[in-house]
C-alpha cells in the first residue's frame, strides 16, 4: 500500500560492484543501521522508467552513457559488445531510457553535500519500498507472528544477523536489531521487539547489553518503549553519562545519547516527536545538569573500541612515553565527548540548538542552581544563552536575567562575567548595554 511506502535517505544511493545491493524489495536504506544499502527501487522523471542495474565489474567506458536507450531495452547486458566483464571492484552500471552510470564507490542521489567533480549529477530517485507482510524469513529465524519477536531479538543479540550483510566491519548487534526493527516498519513484530529491548534494561546486566539497548534507541529514538528507557535513567541522573562498552561500536554509549538523539529528532521533524517524550528527555537532562559534579559519574564498563585500536596501533610502532602520552589524551577525550554535559548541550551551537525554548528559559532561571552543581558552568550557560539570543532576539533577556542572578548569588565574580562578554566579540548584541550596566 502507498502509505506504507518508505523511502531511502538523500534520494537513495547508487553503489559500486563492491556494495550491497539487495534483490528483497522491501529492503531500503534508512541511514542509521551502519550498513550501506544500495535502492533497488530507483525511478528516473524523465523518461518515468525503473532504473536497472548491472551485475558487479559489468561495466562499459565513460562514454557508456551514449548508449543509454538501446542499453535500458536489452534484457542481456552481458551480450552488449560495449560493457565488459570486470573485477566487482571496478564498479556497477546502471541505466534508465535517457541515462547510463557507471558507480564505482557510493553516492546518495539527493546528497547535501554533493562532489561536483566525482558525484553524479542525476535526477534518479527511490520510489518506495513497501512494508514487509509476515512471515519473514531471516538467516536462521523464521517470523511468524509478533509474538515471536522476543525470541528474533535474543538470536540476533546470539550472534546471527538477519542477512548476509558481507562486510564484517559492520557484523554485530547492534546494528543487525536496527537494520530489523526498519526494515519491519510500523507493525506490531516492530513494536514487540522494542517492548523486549526496554524490558531487558537491568543493573545486572552484561555492559555490552545495555549498550547495545542504548544504541538501539539512539538509532531509533521515537521507537516504541523509548520512554521506558527514560524512566530507566531517570531513576539515578547521575548515571547518565556512564559509558557502557560495545565491541562493535567505536565509542561507548551512554544513556544521555538517547536524551540527546530524542531532542535533536525534536529539533529537525518536531512533528515526529511526541510532546510528552521531548518534554521528558529535556527534564532528564535538567535534572542530571542539577547533580553534583561531586556525585556526578563518567565511569565506563569496559573499555570502547576506539580506545583499544588508538592502543594497538600505538602498540605497534613501538612503546615509548610519547604514546603513553598520546594514548592518556585520546582516552581524556573520549571521556569529555560522552560524560560532559557542556560539550554536548551548551559551549556549541550543535548542542544549543537542540534545546527548545522551556529549555531555555530554564537554563536561566536555575543557573545558579547549575554553578552550585559543577563550578564553571556558568559560562557554558551563558555561551548557550548567548546562541539563542543570536537567533531568537526575543529570548535576549534570558540572557541578562542569568547575569542579574550570577551577580546577586555571589558565586561569581563580576570581573569574571566581564571577561567573559569580552571573549564573546560581541559588540552590536542588544543585550550588552543592560549586561555592562549590571556589571557597573
Amino acid at each position: 500500500m502507498a502509505d506504507q511506502l518508505r523511502f531511502c535517505v538523500q534520494g537513495g544511493l547508487v553503489v559500486g560492484g563492491l556494495a550491497r545491493l539487495p534483490d528483497d524489495p522491501c529492503e531500503y536504506f534508512p541511514g542509521n543501521t551502519g550498513f550501506l544499502t544500495g535502492c533497488n527501487n530507483l525511478k528516473c522523471p524523465h523518461c518515468g522508467e525503473t532504473v536497472r542495474s548491472g551485475p558487479p565489474g559489468l561495466i562499459g567506458d565513460d562514454e557508456v552513457w551514449r548508449h543509454a536507450p538501446g542499453l535500458f531495452e536489452l534484457s542481456d547486458w552481458a551480450s552488449a559488445g560495449y560493457l565488459e566483464q570486470k573485477t566487482p571492484s571496478a564498479g556497477r552500471l546502471y541505466a534508465c531510457k535517457c541515462r547510463a552510470w557507471v558507480e564505482r564507490t557510493e553516492h546518495a542521489l539527493a546528497d547535501p553535500d554533493p562532489d561536483p567533480m566525482m558525484g553524479p549529477d542525476l535526477p534518479w530517485r527511490c520510489s518506495g519500498h513497501p512494508r514487509p507482510d509476515l512471515p519473514v524469513e531471516f538467516e536462521g529465524f523464521h517470523l511468524e507472528s509478533p509474538n515471536q519477536a522476543a525470541g528474533l531479538v535474543e538470536h540476533l543479540l546470539g550472534g546471527t544477523p538477519p542477512r548476509d550483510f558481507g562486510d564484517a566491519h559492520y557484523r554485530g548487534p547492534v546494528h543487525w536489531l536496527i537494520w530489523t526493527a526498519e526494515y519491519l516498519g510500523n507493525q506490531d513484530s516492530t513494536r514487540e521487539l522494542c517492548r523486549h529491548l526496554a524490558e531487558q534494561l537491568d543493573p545486572d546486566n552484561d555492559p555490552a547489553l545495555t549498550g547495545r539497548i542504548i544504541s538501539f534507541f539512539s538509532a531509533i529514538p521515537t521507537a516504541p518503549f523509548v520512554d521506558r528507557v527514560l524512566v530507566y535513567a531517570e531513576a539515578d541522573p547521575a548515571q547518565l553519562c556512564v559509558g557502557y562498552a560495545v565491541p562493535e561500536r567505536s565509542f561507548s554509549p551512554s544513556f544521555v545519547d538517547v536524551v540527546e538523539a530524542i531532542l535533536a529528532r525534536r529539533e529537525a521533524e518536531p512533528a515526529k516527536v511526541e510532546n510528552t517524550l521531548g518534554r521528558n528527555a529535556s527534564a532528564l537532562l535538567r535534572k542530571a545538569l542539577l547533580v553534583p559534579d561531586r556525585v556526578f559519574s563518567r565511569a565506563e564498563f569496559g573499555r570502547p573500541t576506539a580506545l583499544i585500536e588508538e592502543e594497538d596501533r600505538l602498540r605497534s610502532s613501538g612503546s615509548s612515553a610519547q604514546n603513553d602520552e598520546i594514548l592518556t589524551k585520546f582516552a581524556a577525550t573520549l571521556v569529555e565527548e560522552r560524560a560532559s554535559l557542556e560539550h554536548r548541550f551548551l559551549k556549541y551551537p550543535s548542542g544549543a540548538k537542540l534545546l527548545d525554548g522551556r529549555d531555555i528559559k530554564w537554563l536561566s532561571d536555575n543557573i545558579v542552581a547549575m554553578e552550585q552543581a559543577a563550578k564553571g558552568r556558568w559560562e557554558s550557560v551563558l555561551t548557550c544563552l548567548r546562541y539563542h539570543a543570536a537567533w531568537d532576539p526575543e529570548t535576549e533577556h534570558l540572557l541578562v536575567l542569568a547575569v542579574g542572578r550570577l551577580i546577586e548569588s555571589s558565586l561569581v565574580s563580576k570581573e569574571a562575567i566581564r571577561d567573559w562578554v569580552s571573549s564573546t566579540g560581541r559588540v552590536h548584541d542588544a543585550w550588552l548595554l543592560p549586561v555592562n550596566g549590571l556589571l557597573e
